[in-house]
Parts: structure tokens; sequence; C-alpha cells
């Protein structure tokens, strides 16, 4: 009895075994869909390798931006070197010079003479949402076209390293890695949603890597295709402000107790353009808070001429959203 027992587990141990499907990570709709988007994208990702003057070897990613040979990565990349080859999905090799850098912004384009290169899909970075897909392709630690899927941890996130703070960064916990720098980060349509930059290193610290959004990587790349080296044109609304504080929240009965006060409006400047007066009180900058004019100009000089950025004004007493577009400020 007992042996026929064990018998008809056995049977239903091997039934149940045949019946049930491969392990996935993935529901195979989504599985299916990272591996489209990754076949969209991959060809247009690029490896870049460096040598200093001094012999150093280095390196990263990049994304194609033009047919014609532009092409996209980190400043911090391509940094102090003498030569510069880029390396495509299919083997093909060129040499690259610099057209411009932004160490500030750590961005720069480098150009090859190539023409009909993959170019991919761009998405809107403005229109990300936390929890979606997110997946990077480069090359770290010389694993070459490396593709880690994760997904939108967090945005508009802030992050210091050395003498560089990045602004409003995508965080996501898609695993990236030194040679990943550059290189795309991109959604279950295969469009760049991220230029790959920051692994965040703390002790105990897991699942933390940061990219720029595409957005700003691209409005930056404009000027850089035009030869702009090492610094961007500061951005420039066209306000002079100061902190509120409690004393002058309270002495002036404002509606506020946070944020500036718009002391001076520059005639014909962005924000007069954009309905901002003097006496306005300022007291959100792209949905984040501002507790001083530090934070102001901090969040201003992370933008780029061109963007549009969002400012919650108080205006006559009444509560409205503002968008106004970035300059250069010309002195």
């Amino acid at each position: 009895m007992k042996y026929l027992q064990l018998s008809i587990l056995s049977f239903f141990i091997i039934l149940f075994s045949l019946s049930t499907p491969a392990y996935s990570a993935y529901p195979p709709s989504q599985e299916k869909s990272v591996i489209n988007a990754v076949k969209k994208a991959k060809p247009s990702v690029v490896k870049i390798k460096t040598t200093s003057k001094d012999g150093r070897t280095g390196g990263g990613s990049g994304i194609v931006l033009t047919k014609d040979g532009f092409i996209l990565t980190n400043e911090h990349v391509v940094r102090n070197a003498s030569t510069i080859q880029v390396i495509l999905v299919n083997g093909k090799t060129f040499s690259a010079v610099i057209s411009g850098t932004s160490a500030a912004k750590d961005l720069a384009v480098i150009k090859v003479k190539a023409s009909n290169l993959p170019v991919p899909k761009f998405g809107d970075s403005s229109k990300l949402e936390l929890g979606q897909t997110a997946i990077a392709i480069g090359n770290p630690l010389q694993f070459q076209w490396t593709v880690t899927v994760g997904c939108v941890s967090a945005l508009n996130r802030d992050i210091q390293r050395k003498d560089l703070t990045y602004r409003n960064m995508i965080q996501t916990d898609t695993a990236i890695n030194s040679g990943s720098s550059g290189g795309a980060l991109i959604n279950l349509n295969g469009e760049v949603i991220g230029v790959n930059t920051v692994v965040y290193r703390a002790k105990n610290a897991q699942g933390l890597s940061f990219a720029i959004p595409i957005n700003i990587a691209l409005d930056a790349s404009k000027y850089l295709r035009k030869g702009e080296i090492q610094s961007s044109p500061k951005p420039w609304i066209g306000i002079g402000v100061k902190t509120i504080t409690k004393e002058i929240a309270e002495n002036y009965d404002l509606p506020v107790r946070n944020g500036v006060y718009v002391e001076t409006v520059i005639d014909y400047g962005p924000a007069k353009k954009a309905g901002i007066e003097q006496g306005c009180l300022i007291t959100n900058f792209n949905g984040q808070r501002i507790l001083s004019t530090d934070d102001f100009g901090a969040m201003l000089n992370g933008c780029v001429p061109g963007q549009s950025i969002e400012l919650t004004v108080w205006k006559h007493g009444k509560k409205t959203t503002m968008n106004v577009v970035v300059e250069h400020k010309s002195h």
C-alpha cells in the first residue's frame, strides 16, 4: 500500500513538472517587450575607448545623436583624452574628436566621420512615472553591450559627487557600473529616456543608479554640437529674489512661510514674458520646494537655455503655475 502511495505521488510530481512552464523573471508579455526594446536601441549604443597623453586608457559608452556622426556621452568619459575610438555594435571602429563638453552638466558630444549611423528614438523624460520599466545598455567593466533591467525608482534627485552636483536625475535600480557611463537608459518602447551617469557607492548601498534625463541631455547637446567647451551658457530668467523668512512672512502677512520673494523683474526677460511681477512669491521649482535663494539659484543653474521650467507662484494673493523658458545670461 505504501509503495502504491509513493508511486501515485511520484506520478503527480512528474505530471506537474511537465505542465509547469520554465521560470522567467518577468511575465511573458513584459519579457517580449524588453527583448524588442533592446533590439531597437542596442545598435545606437556605442563603446568608447580613450587614451590620455600619459598613456592611460579608459572609456565608457555613448549614444548616437545623428546619422552623420555626432555621439552623446558623459564629459568624464572623454576628459583628458588625447585619442578617442568609437566602436559600433557591428564592430566598425572610428576615430573621434571632441565637439563640445560641459563639465558642469557632465555631458559631451564627440564626432566621427561616418554616415547612416543608427539613431535611436528619443523619449520624453518629463513624462516618466515611478515604477515603469527602465533598461540600461552599455559597456560596464569591458563587458560589451550589457543589458540590465529595473525600474524608475525616483525622479528629480539631486546627487553630490565630489565637486559636482547633479540636478534632477532619474534614480533607477537598473544595474550600471564603470564603463556604463554615457550609455542609454531606455523604456519598453526602445526610446532613450536617460544617459546613465552615476552609481551611488556608499556603504551598504544597493540598487542606486542615476541617469541624466534625456530632455536635459538633448537640450545641452544643441550647443555642445556647436563646439562649446567646458562651460554651458549661464541660465537666466531675469529676476532678482530674496529668501522669505518667518519674520518677513509675519511682518508682511504673506500667504506662505517658505520660498523666495521677487524683488526685481527685468523688462523683456523670460520671467516678465511669463507674467511674473515684482512682489510675486515663488515656492516651487519643477515640483521641488524652494526654501531659500540658494535653493532657487542651484535649481536654475541646473537648467539649460531653451528649457521650460514650471514655477509655483503666488501673485496678487492667488496661487498659480507659470512656465518660464530659460535663456542665456548675456553678461
